[in-house]
């Protein structure tokens, strides 16, 4: 089950997820389905310690 995420907290994952294919300088761009992807990972293993 997916759980929304608040604005802010998207906009963490979001930037996390920018910085992450920068530092990595990931050919192409990412597309925006694969950052969501991305984005999704990170945020499971944010929660995840947050537990």
């Amino acid at each position: 089950m997916q759980v929304p995420l608040e604005p802010a907290r998207r906009r963490q994952l979001a930037d996390a997820v920018e910085a992450y294919a920068a530092r990595e300088r990931l050919e192409p761009p990412l597309t925006a389905d694969e950052l969501t992807a991305h984005a999704r990972c990170l945020g499971a293993v944010l929660a995840a310690r947050d537990d």
